[in-house]
């Protein structure tokens, strides 16, 4: 008989700045998965709620607030609740099991005034995957599950920037191909740290007129130390 399990997991981050780059940051997993990564309970369907809010005013490279009408700092918030859904199957292959990955995003963006410069909120680019689940692995001794896993971020997501004029939007307009390897190392029943290695390979915006811009490859590393400290509480320090 299948499992089927509804799990909440609310985490909530609040940061006070935001940094300028050259292009747009890559859509992807930030850290907001961390925690026990790598450890999924057994063949089943899971079903899983992730909560995060942002909020943050934007800086150049010197650490500056910038300011577009040269008066008003730009500040952002964002309000995320992403769905995700596992489907870790009983088939065996490379010595784990094959499983496959749906994530639904839905966002709501605003900006302070004066500033309307949203777009559109609503559903995110939607990540579909598939991947291999191992149980029982060991390092060093020690319980060691982990799980290799391709993703594909499909650009279908809300966005109209109404010629340029509204640049935040809910959808990056761009495909993505993101492998990742997770894992989770348990040194007794209530400590535990994960590691989640991303290799992101980004596809070309095309969504302004006559010029392409391509963020390109990145790597990015999530990581985590967990404790348990009750039958329904897990205490996360998490650097992303």
């Amino acid at each position: 008989m299948k499992k089927f399990l509804l799990k909440a997991i609310i985490l909530t981050g609040l940061f006070s700045n935001v940094y300028g780059q050259d292009l747009n940051q890559a859509p992807g997993n930030y850290g907001l998965t961390s925690v026990i990564d790598g450890a999924v309970p057994g063949p089943g369907f899971y079903l899983m709620e992730y909560a995060s809010y942002f909020s943050g005013k934007v800086q150049d490279f010197d650490g500056n607030n910038v300011k577009p009408n040269g008066t008003d700092e730009l500040e952002i918030n964002t309000f995320l609740l992403l769905n995700q859904g596992i489907w870790l199957t009983n088939q065996k292959m490379l010595g784990g099991n094959l499983l496959f990955d749906l994530l639904i995003p839905i966002v709501n963006l605003d900006t302070n005034d004066p500033y309307d410069l949203v777009g559109k909120s609503g559903l995110g680019d939607i990540v579909v995957g598939t991947g291999i689940q191992w149980f029982d692995t060991k390092l060093f001794g020690l319980s060691f599950p982990n799980r290799l896993e391709f993703d594909f971020i499909l650009p279908i997501g809300s966005y109209d920037d109404e010629g340029g004029t509204k640049p935040i939007n809910a959808s990056s307009k761009y495909f993505s191909f993101e492998p990742y390897w997770a894992s989770t190392l348990f040194f007794n029943k209530d400590f535990s740290m994960s590691l989640r290695n991303h290799l992101t390979f980004n596809g070309k915006y095309k969504e302004i007129s006559n010029t392409e811009v391509q963020v390109g490859i990145n790597y990015r590393l999530n990581y985590s130390f967990e404790h348990i400290v009750g039958t329904s509480v897990n205490l996360q320090l998490k650097v992303d």
